[in-house]
């Protein structure tokens, strides 16, 4: 309670964060408890964290059917297994059933690159810097193609030059967590060069 009340306090002293107990509520105050509770099942924690957690429920519904993608969710349980290199608590089985975390930076990594290629209404209303909607056709259908596209490259890379068996703590195949933080990177340190591409503008407290 007193490090939580710490971590968050006002500037100026003034007002303390509201509804502490609240906050505390679940897996005794402690995060730790929850990813515990899942034996080193990464889905199932994601599960766990996205039904425990609202501002974690990223869903949508396309075509009358509810998808989920569940970014934030993900790209928790990947910085953990990242964090403690896949020891300890950051000990996860199934690394290689998660996906990319689908926002808008890697997506346009992929669009420069020929991976993505959006049609001629979706790359104007881009280039107009269009806001789209969270939920919008576009934006799911962005977010699923670069899944889909990250998928096939870690499925390429692992079929035509597997990892070495001693490559460490983060197992003998290249998973997709793995070449999404990669692309983010690249992203990152190229951001002139990609930043030449429009991505797709959504405001969400999902990304």
């Amino acid at each position: 309670m007193n490090d939580l009340e710490n971590i968050f306090r006002p500037l100026d002293n003034s007002l303390p964060l509201p509804m502490l107990n609240e906050r505390l509520n679940e897996y005794r105050g402690h995060f730790i408890h929850c990813i515990e509770q899942n034996g080193g099942n990464a889905i199932d924690l994601v599960e766990l964290i996205v039904k425990t957690f609202p501002a974690y429920r990223d869903e949508s519904v396309y075509v009358g059917q509810r998808v989920s993608f569940y970014k934030r969710a993900q790209i928790l349980v990947s910085d953990i297994w990242g964090c403690f290199n896949g020891h300890g608590i950051g000990h996860f089985t199934d690394m290689d059933r998660l996906t990319m975390f689908a926002d808008y930076r890697v997506p346009q990594v992929l669009a420069h690159e020929g991976v993505l290629v959006y049609s001629s209404e979706l790359k104007k209303r881009l280039e107009r810097k269009e806001e789209i909607p969270f939920g919008d056709s576009d934006e799911c259908e962005i977010r699923a193609a670069s899944i889909l596209a990250v998928h096939l490259i870690a499925n390429h890379v692992n079929e035509k030059s597997p990892l070495e068996k001693d490559t460490g703590d983060f197992g003998e195949r290249l998973n997709e967590p793995l070449v999404d933080v990669y692309l983010w990177r690249k992203r990152r340190q190229q951001a002139q060069i990609y930043e030449q591409t429009p991505f797709h503008r959504t405001r969400s407290i999902f990304y």
